[in-house]
């Protein structure tokens, strides 16, 4: 079997707890725009308390809620030896969390530790099996151990049961990892079940095109590009794209064109 090195997936759309508000809002109007003004002040008193009392080694407590909050800050910050810190404390507080439980699988598998990602995710399937979210992220963390059909596997099934998932983030990761395991046709697919969702997503339309340079049909890849075109005649990603093909080619007047 093929293994590469696996790049964990970054997710393209806002963060859960952005659209609970979009959601609650309905649009981004005044009354949005002040609600989440407030709501970043309350945040940003939480995480102010978190790091006073940490600085002068105080305990204090904090609810779940506080903690989740606490937690994904430092790993927006790419801070996930804080994030790791923090997410001990919660559990010091809130042994029984499955929230925070979850979140210390998230950050194990950030940190490049597969292994104790999936044994905690084993823990928390005992109580909830059939959490998509859970399978998800047990299907990064086996794609990380090198076990990418397994993972990829794992993530086709939730697709056909039609489980309430992010179908453009599967399918998207989907693709990747077959791109990684040197399956590049197999991930087109994917890539075109990833722009049904989102339509105007280019990348999806280059990495399309590296699948089929890889295979060696420089006229296949050539023609992605030119439908991609058509949806988004402005993109200058697409244009270069188009004439890096052309020069491939040997279509040196066309390129520069595209250039």
């Amino acid at each position: 079997m093929v293994t590469c090195q696996y790049t964990p997936f970054r997710p393209l759309l806002p963060s859960p707890k952005f659209d609970r508000r979009i959601e609650r809002k309905g649009t981004l109007d005044d009354s949005f725009s002040s609600d989440f003004n407030a709501s970043d002040s309350e945040e940003g008193a939480i995480i102010a308390l978190y790091e006073s009392a940490k600085k002068k080694s105080e305990a204090r407590f904090f609810d779940v809620a506080d903690y989740e909050t606490i937690i994904e800050h430092y790993v927006s910050l790419f801070d996930i030896p804080s994030a790791t810190n923090a997410i001990h404390k919660a559990l010091e507080q809130h042994p029984g969390s499955m929230e925070l439980k979850y979140h210390e699988a998230q950050l194990a598998y950030m940190a490049g530790d597969a292994d104790k990602c999936l044994h905690l995710i084993g823990t928390l399937r005992l109580i909830h099996p059939e959490d998509t979210e859970l399978e998800v992220l047990r299907a990064e963390a086996l794609a990380m151990r090198g076990e990418t059909k397994r993972a990829i596997r794992l993530l086709d099934r939730i697709l056909v049961q039609g489980k309430e998932a992010d179908r453009f983030k599967l399918n998207h990761l989907i693709a990747k990892l077959h791109m990684q395991h040197g399956d590049h046709l197999d991930a087109i697919p994917y890539w075109r079940a990833a722009l049904e969702e989102v339509p105007m997503f280019d990348h999806a339309y280059t990495e399309m095109k590296d699948c089929y340079i890889q295979a060696g049909l420089l006229d296949e890849a050539l023609a992605v590009l030119e439908k991609a075109l058509d949806e988004n005649p402005y993109s200058t990603v697409l244009w270069m794209e188009k004439g890096l093909c052309l020069f491939e080619e040997e279509q040196y007047e066309q390129a520069v064109e595209a250039f």
